[in-house]
């Protein structure tokens, strides 16, 4: 759209409306002025004419019909109507509207802008230091080309205590946090760490009295419920489970109390997607090494054996299920069929931020020979320490 130069002096106006306007300009009020003020020019009308005639949008003093489309000569257009305020050219459509109204692109009310480059409807982005399709991108801390990464963060517990370890820093040690033994864990979306004791498996530990116990930043476990926890999980929507031979059970982080809701005897578990059922706590996985691989359907209270053999620990990384034993780590496929991803002897595993597994293991499980400590098989094929594992979760940080 071309420019259209600024409104003159009302007294310049008066003289050029003498050919017609005049009953016009007279309905005009100052807010008129101020909101709108374009006006045709003499540029206009010889650039817009076509066989020596022009059509253009005549401002009426009307607010229900603002706008009639003329057509005039081209000596009428430069002689009556350069100047007129509001008169303005039809937009790419033919339709009228103040050009305050128009987009870029020349169409009332269109949608179409520039980009940082200057093109109409282009494609053209400032990064995040304002500099014209720049390459700067904030890190994971929302800094601007800044250096924080997003980190694989490993919590694992054995009979001396619960530790963490990051993928940020994988020659450090795995820092202590807490001295308490515990045979269960998991992590919520808040980084609060939860341990369990007792059962049928934990039991042969022996790692004192059965509960659940909230970790907290100094190390302290405090015990939340007094039920048996042979795994920890929690739900889509933030609730904490725990299972044991009796089946899974919702634990209310306040009073202790524990629901059954389901009968399944189940030592390791996992909740599907939220996204894939039809309420939020409503499918879960259990891998039971003596009972097979089943899907729990907790409201309707029905299990479902999808495969005859179970596994040592069992996950669901987007909508896939795997599982882990002596013979690795697998994918069970739809066909209830098992597909094998790692061939190394797995006893506890979790998936990071970008696909990467770790594998825990522990020597002190049963009579089987595992390869002791923490795996990453991505990272080295050799342990990268060798502590007695019990139980591993893996989480996200942005360091």
């Amino acid at each position: 759209m071309r420019f259209r130069t600024a409104l003159y002096p009302l007294l310049l106006l008066a003289a050029a409306f003498m050919a017609g306007c005049a009953d016009d300009m007279a309905a005009f009020e100052n807010a008129d002025l101020e909101w709108d003020a374009y006006a045709l020019t003499s540029s206009e009308c010889l650039d817009e004419a076509v066989n020596r005639r022009v059509t253009f949008c005549h401002a009426t003093s009307s607010a229900t019909n603002p706008y009639t489309v003329i057509t005039v000569s081209t000596n009428a257009c430069v002689n009556a109507h350069v100047n007129h305020a509001g008169d303005v050219l039809p937009d790419a459509n033919g339709d009228c509207c103040p050009l305050d109204e128009q987009d870029c692109a020349g169409v009332c009310g269109g949608a179409a802008v520039e980009d940082c480059a200057g093109e109409c409807g282009g494609e053209a982005a400032e990064d995040c230091a304002g500099t014209c399709e720049g390459s700067a991108i904030e890190d994971c801390a929302g800094t601007c080309d800044g250096l924080a990464e997003e980190v694989d963060v490993v919590h694992f517990t054995t009979d001396d205590g619960v530790f963490r370890w990051t993928s940020g820093a994988p020659a450090t040690p795995p820092a202590q946090v807490s001295t308490f033994p515990s045979y269960a864990l998991t992590v919520s979306s808040l980084g609060e760490v939860f341990v369990g004791t007792g059962g049928l498996e934990a039991t042969t530990q022996g790692l004192g009295t059965p509960g659940i116990y909230a970790v907290d930043g100094a190390g302290q476990a405090t015990l939340i419920s007094a039920t048996a926890a042979e795994d920890l999980q929690f739900a889509p929507d933030g609730t904490l489970h725990a299972a044991n031979e009796f089946g899974i059970f919702a634990i209310d982080e306040l009073t202790g109390l524990a629901t059954q809701v389901s009968s399944n005897p189940t030592s390791q578990f996992a909740f599907e997607s939220a996204t894939s059922v039809v309420t939020t706590n409503g499918t879960a996985y259990a891998g039971t090494f003596a009972r097979g691989t089943d899907r729990i359907d907790l409201n309707a209270g029905s299990t479902t054996l999808l495969n005859s053999d179970g596994g040592e620990d069992i996950k669901v990384d987007d909508g896939d299920v795997l599982l882990c034993g002596q013979g690795g780590l697998f994918e069970l496929l739809p066909s209830g069929a098992f597909s094998q991803l790692y061939g190394g002897k797995t006893f506890n595993f979790g998936v990071g931020s970008y696909g990467d597994f770790y594998v825990g293991n522990s020597a002190s499980y049963a009579t089987f020979p595992w390869p002791l400590g923490l795996y990453a098989p991505s990272l080295s094929p050799t342990a990268l320490f060798s502590p007695d594992i019990n139980a591993l979760v893996v989480t996200d940080a942005c360091e």
